[in-house]
């Protein structure tokens, strides 16, 4: 019998590559797709960055471990470059088939094999089912699968404009959670990635761009007791991180400057791992 797969996607299956960057980005993308399943050639790689240098250090001490190297660690695009790369490569293999914008309305057993039922009214009989459908996994309930877990504050995103291109990976570990700064593009775009409690997401997702854009630069450079003040306390964000920064001795190696922030979002994080990954005739893909 020849293979035959099918991709249900309920939001549209690619996000847009024109216009304004996306905040979500995928690291070592390279690693994972260009040799194993030949999709890379169909990569836009005018929208692909390398990094060749990752720094790590401790907000409080001051510890530091480096990763220096002539040839790229990895390599960083937006998810929705990927993703066109996935369907080109789709495209070229085959016999598969992708139901974009349809919501997978049920999932039930009436014999062998499981069948799942459109919002289109399409009825489709599976030998294997494959959930890679998100934390509520709807095939995961199907199968009757246990998930347990605990959530831990909030991730905050954002592309970012900066002073100046940079080629390494930058991250630092504060008492609220680490930050790290991403390089995405060659003409000084990165990508914010900030763990830090349910409250101070909250706060930074409502700050204008210029308050965060001056908070981010500060939090690779000031003290934890500083950018507690600003973040809760300020009223004047870029201001008051201004004038800090000028009474304050950097030591090692930071990020450049951010000027602008955009595309800002916060979104809750969770720890969720299944009691298992396989059923009769399911199985499970991450979250």
């Amino acid at each position: 019998m020849e293979e035959h797969a099918i991709i249900f996607e309920s939001d549209g299956f690619i996000d847009a590559l024109y216009g304004q960057f996306s905040q979500r980005w995928v690291l070592q993308a390279v690693s994972l797709i260009s040799v194993d399943i030949g999709a890379w050639k169909f990569i836009d790689g005018s929208r692909v960055q390398a990094y060749k240098d990752m720094q790590v250090w401790d907000g409080i001490s001051g510890s530091r471990i480096t990763f220096p190297s002539d040839e790229p660690h990895g390599t960083i695009t937006e998810i929705s470059n990927l993703q066109n790369c996935l369907l080109d490569r789709l495209n070229e293999l085959g016999r598969v088939d992708i139901f974009s914008q349809q919501q997978v309305l049920n999932i039930t057993r009436p014999d062998e094999f499981p069948v799942i039922s459109l919002s289109s009214g399409k009825a489709i009989e599976s030998r294997l089912l494959i959930g890679a459908d998100g934390v509520n996994s709807p095939v995961r309930t199907f199968a009757s699968i246990e998930s347990r877990g605990w959530d831990y504050g909030h991730g905050v995103v954002s592309t970012l404009k900066t002073s100046r291109p940079t080629l390494t990976a930058w991250q630092r570990f504060l008492p609220t959670g680490p930050i790290a700064l991403l390089p995405v593009l060659p003409d000084g775009y990165a990508s914010l990635v900030w763990s830090t409690t349910s409250q101070l997401a909250n706060r930074f997702k409502s700050m204008s761009s210029r308050d965060f854009s001056a908070l981010i630069t500060a939090a690779f450079r000031l003290t934890p007791t500083d950018l507690s003040y600003i973040s809760t306390e300020s009223s004047d964000i870029a201001d008051e991180v201004s004038w800090r920064l000028q009474c304050t001795r950097v030591d090692g190696d930071v990020p450049p400057s951010v000027l602008e922030a955009s595309n800002i979002a916060c979104f809750p994080l969770r720890m969720r791992h299944a009691d298992t990954y396989i059923s009769d005739r399911v199985a499970l893909d991450r979250d």
